[in-house]
């Protein structure tokens, strides 16, 4: 099955003139626009790609690796508010939205904030959340004394 939000290795199904359909071979299709494909790309190759919703809320295969992946964390910055929420810069084409309802206080224009990455159930759309709370664990590290960690 093909899934929002993270890394899929697809095979190459069919091309177009506008890019290439690939499938998980199990489920519908998705486009990996032209501009994403590497030059030496043809059917039955496999390739690894990201999957999101484009600006019409179809879902799009590409190359361009973002930012954060699906129930991960991410310092991202804020490219713009507006009535409905924040946009963060996420990597992609298509900003990614905080509602309002996911801010714990107005999130700010150029200012950078820790988000994380869900798949909201009602809509089936990639949203972030400044309410990180609901996401952390209270596990105790599996870490030693003097262990390199990388940290957020």
């Amino acid at each position: 099955m093909i899934h929002l939000g993270v890394i899929n290795r697809l095979t190459v199904v069919r091309e177009v003139d506008f890019g290439f359909y690939l499938s998980d071979l199990l489920s519908q299709d998705v486009l990996l626009p032209r501009k994403w494909a590497p030059l030496n790309l043809a059917i039955d190759h496999e390739i690894n790609v990201f999957v999101y919703l484009d600006h019409e809320e179809r879902p799009i295969a590409t190359t361009l690796m973002p930012k954060i992946l699906l129930n991960q964390f991410a310092y991202l910055k804020v490219k713009m508010v507006n009535n409905i929420g924040a946009f963060m810069d996420w990597g992609m084409e298509k900003d990614l939205l905080v509602p309002f309802k996911n801010q714990p206080k107005p999130l700010e224009e150029d200012k950078y904030y820790l988000i994380y990455l869900y798949l909201d159930e009602e809509t089936d759309r990639l949203v972030g959340t400044a309410r990180n709370h609901f996401y952390l664990k209270d596990d105790i590290a599996p870490y030693k004394v003097g262990e390199a960690v990388e940290a957020l």
